[in-house]
C-alpha cells in the first residue's frame, strides 16, 4: 500500500472526465498571472491560458474508450507569456508546460504531450511524452532533448495536486519535486524521475509508466552527473488559480511567491 501511495497518476488528472452524456466541446480559459520561479530566487511573471476538447463518460473509462464513446477527439493548446529580464516570450503548443527555467541566459521549457501520439491500444491511455524547449529571441522553439541542460530538468510548475498518502504518511508531491532525493521511493515515481529516465535512456513518459518506479541507481548516477540546480519554488498552477481559470477572471501577479495548494 505504501508504494502504491507514491504512484501518482498524473496524466490522469490531466484528462477530466465527467459524468453525463453530451457533445465534446472546446473551451477556453483566459490568461492568468503567476510568478514561476526559473532560477534559485528569479522569477518570471507568467500569463498562461489554454484550451482543451472535453467529453464526458463514466469515470471508470480511459480516455480512448471514453472519446470512442462520444465520437469525439481529444486536443489541447497552451499558450504562455512570459516576462522575463524586461522581454517577453511567447510558447504554444498541444502540451501541458511542466517545467520552465533559465539557464545561462536563455529560458528552457518542458512540456507533457499527451496528445500527439494518441492511445496506447492495450490500455486506452494516452502515449504521453516530455518534449523541450529553448528560448530563440521572443519565442520557445523545440530542440532535440540531447541538447536540453540536465542541470535544470525537473518540474516546477503545474502540479495537479499537492498532498497525498503513502501508507499512513501525509506527503508533500512539491517537496518532493523539490529535495531531488533518489533514497525517497515517492521521487522514484514523480514526474521528474521520468524526465530523468528519459534523457538517459531516451524511453519515452508512456514507456516509462511500465515500471513501477525508476531505478535508484540511474537517478543517483544522473544526481552526481548532472549536479542539478535546485529550487525553493512553490507550486505555479495552485488552488487560486485554478478558480482563477473557472471564473474567467485576470489579476496581477503580486510579484509574490504564490502559496500553494492546501
Amino acid at each position: 500500500m505504501k508504494q502504491l501511495g507514491c504512484v501518482i497518476g498524473y496524466w490522469a488528472a490531466l484528462l477530466v472526465l465527467s459524468s453525463g452524456c453530451k457533445k465534446p466541446s472546446v473551451v477556453a480559459k483566459p490568461f492568468v498571472n503567476g510568478q514561476v520561479e526559473v532560477a534559485p530566487g528569479v522569477y518570471a511573471t507568467v500569463e498562461a491560458r489554454g484550451s482543451s476538447t472535453e467529453d464526458s463518460a463514466p469515470p471508470s473509462m480511459t480516455p480512448k474508450h471514453a472519446l470512442a464513446r462520444t465520437g469525439g477527439r481529444y486536443s489541447r493548446t497552451t499558450e504562455l507569456r512570459i516576462v522575463w529580464e524586461g522581454s517577453s516570450v511567447h510558447w504554444h503548443a498541444n502540451s501541458f508546460p511542466v517545467t520552465l527555467r533559465a539557464y545561462e541566459g536563455r529560458l528552457y521549457l518542458i512540456a507533457y504531450d499527451d496528445v500527439t501520439l494518441g492511445f496506447d491500444d492495450n490500455n486506452g491511455w494516452p502515449r504521453a511524452q516530455f518534449r523541450y524547449y529553448a528560448q530563440e529571441g521572443s519565442d520557445l522553439r523545440e530542440i532535440s532533448p540531447a541538447i536540453f541542460p540536465r542541470a535544470i530538468a525537473g518540474q516546477n510548475m503545474s502540479f495537479t495536486g499537492r498532498h497525498f498518502m503513502s501508507g499512513d504518511r501525509q506527503r508533500d508531491s512539491v517537496q518532493i519535486a523539490r529535495d531531488l532525493d533518489p533514497d525517497d521511493q515517492c521521487f522514484r515515481t514523480s514526474l521528474t524521475a521520468k524526465m530523468w529516465y528519459h534523457l538517459v535512456t531516451g524511453q519515452q513518459y508512456y514507456e516509462a509508466m511500465r515500471l513501477r518506479e525508476v531505478d535508484r541507481r540511474l537517478l543517483q548516477d544522473f544526481l552526481r552527473t548532472n549536479n542539478p540546480i535546485k529550487l525553493s519554488f512553490d507550486i505555479y498552477f495552485n488552488s487560486a488559480v485554478k478558480e482563477q481559470l473557472k471564473a474567467g477572471n485576470t489579476n496581477r501577479a503580486s510579484g509574490k511567491q504564490p502559496s500553494g495548494v492546501r
